[in-house]
């Protein structure tokens, strides 16, 4: 575990994943139930939309299209969401105090959408994860990262000249996370130049707001487990929570540079 409290972080975003299979009657039965107990525990506000997902199959390059709903819950400052489907449920939380608070608060609301919808002792769960999502402003940023995760620049004489390159790096691994229990870590760096602080695939109300010319470096980490059929137990999400962020942490610090660690710590 980390001894480092950063008083002035980069998170953005932290959301944790599940995902089970699938309840046919999520929309027509359990919704309804779902966003009045997610209306009393502070997520008043409800918002129905529907996905569309390309199909492609090795023989045909689009195969047609299927159509997903999603349910989103937030709260009324949006700065933390319910993301619900027939086969998943994710909570965001935009403003983070500590993981031990994000994490109180994911299991009770999990518990909340699980007890109505019988997840726990009628699903079968395969995917489990946690990510967070930092982004550095500005065009100093390698000054808050170590070398090895500041990216990977294409060669001066294949870019456009009018163009400020981007660099962008990629690392996975697999992670022991106890006894039989291995998971999956990745790391991204990626840059845009139009101020955008969220990864595209972050659920937001409305749009999110851009400001041109203005360079973020997106530090997104992401660990996670895949599981074959389990049963799962509100025990093994905290315990397994717990163990997916330790690892998030010591992979953030490795990345962070003294000067970041020192200017991110000021009272």
């Amino acid at each position: 575990m980390q001894s480092t409290i950063l008083t002035h972080p980069p998170l953005k975003v932290c959301l944790t994943v599940l995902r089970f299979s699938p309840v046919e009657a999520m929309g027509t039965k359990y919704i309804p139930l779902i966003q009045d107990n997610l209306r009393k525990s502070g997520l008043p506000f409800f918002l129905k939309q529907a996905l569309t997902n390309l199909q492609f199959t090795a023989n045909a390059p689009f195969s047609g299209q299927q159509i997903e709903e999603q349910w989103l819950f937030y709260s009324a400052d949006n700065q933390e969401m319910v993301v619900l489907t027939r086969s998943s449920f994710a909570y965001q939380a935009f403003t983070y105090v500590s993981f031990s608070a994000f994490q109180t608060r994911f299991l009770e609301l999990f518990d909340l959408v699980s007890g109505i919808a019988e997840l726990y002792p009628a699903c079968v769960f395969d995917f489990f994860g946690l990510r967070y999502s930092n982004a550095i402003e500005g065009h100093e940023w390698h000054r808050y990262l170590t070398d090895s995760y500041a990216g990977i620049l294409l060669p001066k004489d294949i870019l456009d000249p009018s163009y400020i390159p981007m660099k962008s790096s990629f690392v996975q691994g697999v992670t022991n996370l106890g006894p039989q229990l291995l998971g999956n870590i990745s790391v991204k760096l990626l840059q845009n130049n139009e101020g955008l602080v969220y990864p595209p695939d972050i659920a937001l109300i409305g749009n999110q707001p851009s400001r041109p010319s203005h360079l973020v470096t997106l530090l997104d980490i992401d660990h996670f487990v895949v599981y074959r059929n389990c049963k799962m137990k509100r025990e093994v999400l905290s315990d397994v929570s717990s163990k997916l962020h330790d690892s998030i942490e010591s992979v953030f610090f490795s990345a962070l540079s003294e000067h970041a660690i020192k200017e991110w710590s000021q009272p």
